[in-house]
């Protein structure tokens, strides 16, 4: 099995999981960010993200923003909402110095959920608010 795991999360194509197992680099992550990225132009419609992490997976700290930003300027105009599920302090305050970092206007496109059902929900939720079930 792969470090990281990109897969679709419904059979409409329409939400991109990326879950993490072991231990993974940045290498890892820069390949599942082209597969993630090649799943997303295959179609007109909205994509949205969920990423997590098996029990014990062990995230690269060393740089992790900068591999994060260069990943936001390569995603494709359909590129939805990003869900990390996680309901660690860690992820919290990685989030909070990013909010920071970047600006605000990330903070609606980036949330923290306990689940993957959770994160699957609030996906939904603001799909509705927003009229974009499927479409962007």
């Amino acid at each position: 099995m792969m470090p990281l795991t990109v897969t679709w999360d419904d059979p409409e194509h329409t939400i991109v999981r990326v879950w993490g197992h072991d231990a993974w680099t940045w290498e890892d992550w820069h390949r599942a960010l082209d597969e993630m990225i090649s799943m997303v132009r295959s179609t007109a419609r909205r994509v949205d993200f969920i990423y997590g992490s098996a029990p014990g997976t062990r995230v690269p700290r060393v740089q992790s923003m900068e591999h994060y930003q260069r990943a936001l300027r390569q995603l494709p105009d359909n590129a939805g909402i990003h869900m990390i599920v996680s309901d660690k302090a860690f992820a919290r305050t990685i989030m909070a110095i990013f909010f920071r970092t970047q600006g605000e206007t990330l903070r609606s496109q980036f949330q923290l959920a306990p689940t993957l059902d959770a994160a699957r929900a609030r996906i939904h939720q603001q799909r509705l608010e927003t009229h974009t079930a499927f479409v962007q």
